[in-house]
């Protein structure tokens, strides 16, 4: 390991310390084993998440451009950026991307691997689907993200295309943005998606019509965070896990975020490969 290569690993953050230990610092440390020859930097992108850990248990936790910043000044030329984010919405744009570009003649070489969606949806997908048929075969799956008010949720809205064209029962629905739980209700109401190619089977799906009344609820987030206990599974009647209920589903709560399944985390690691493997033009990166 050199002192000027580097590898920043950059994503929105948790007050929860618990969850950066089981979800956020395992997908550091595996994109950190696939560059050996790299030190690893931790950052977080939202300013409220880093105050509330240092206010509540003293971790000092920095922003993307402070740590670009401290990078540079220690002397780093060859730098990767790996964001664990789901899109490039606007934690992305505005509090990684934009200071990038203001910073990036400090590096002689910068590279920046992409949020999973789009870039790796197919295989996202067929991960969900994996758990689902391993946990039950015979419920339907339904995932809350976060959602955006930013042009990039419509990939959310694309996730879910690209799964009803294989016909699997997987709904998803978001906190923000375009998609919400009334979408899902609807499309468990209704029961069916249009067939397509299983993609698991090599041939032509079966689909899901057939209005399941069990259903698997999931975070699609890197962070099983609040989110998750408040707005997914919490003991209010507004909770995802309370409507779903009260709407006469039994529902069975996988409550553990994106980035506490290692074959979550490896896509996460081929996105930093394959960023590398565009020999880090920051023009090929975005």
């Amino acid at each position: 390991m050199t002192n000027d290569r580097a590898l920043l690993a950059v994503s929105f953050g948790t007050t929860r310390p618990a969850a950066i230990e089981s979800a956020i610092a395992p997908t550091e440390a595996a994109i950190a084993e696939a560059f050996p020859d790299r030190r690893l930097v931790r950052a977080f992108s939202s300013a409220i998440v880093r105050s509330r850990l240092f206010e509540n248990f003293g971790l000092a936790v920095p922003s993307p451009a402070e740590a670009l910043a401290r990078l540079s000044a220690e002397g780093v030329r060859d730098l990767l950026v790996a964001p664990l984010f789901l899109i490039p919405g606007a934690e992305f744009e505005r509090k990684l991307l934009a200071p990038i570009r203001k910073l990036c003649g400090a590096f002689s070489s910068l590279a920046l691997s992409t949020p999973l969606l789009p870039g790796l949806a197919e295989e996202l997908a067929t991960l969900l689907e994996m758990r689902r048929r391993a946990v039950d075969a015979e419920a339907d799956l339904v995932l809350m993200g976060h959602g955006s008010e930013h042009a990039a949720d419509r990939f959310y809205v694309d996730f879910q295309k690209i799964v009803d064209r294989r016909g699997w029962p997987l709904h998803l629905g978001t906190v923000e943005g375009s998609l919400g739980l009334e979408a899902v209700l609807s499309r468990l109401t209704t029961g069916c998606a249009g067939e397509g190619r299983d993609g698991m089977a090599g041939g032509k799906s079966r689909g899901f019509c057939r209005k399941a009344r069990r259903l698997l609820l999931a975070p699609l987030m890197l962070v099983a965070g609040e989110h998750v206990e408040e707005d997914l599974a919490g003991p209010g009647g507004g909770s995802w896990l309370s409507r779903l209920r009260a709407a006469g589903y039994e529902v069975q709560l996988l409550s553990g975020g994106l980035g506490e399944e290692p074959n979550v985390r490896a896509l996460f690691v081929r996105a930093a490969c394959e960023a590398v493997a565009r020999e880090g033009s920051l023009s090929e990166s975005v």
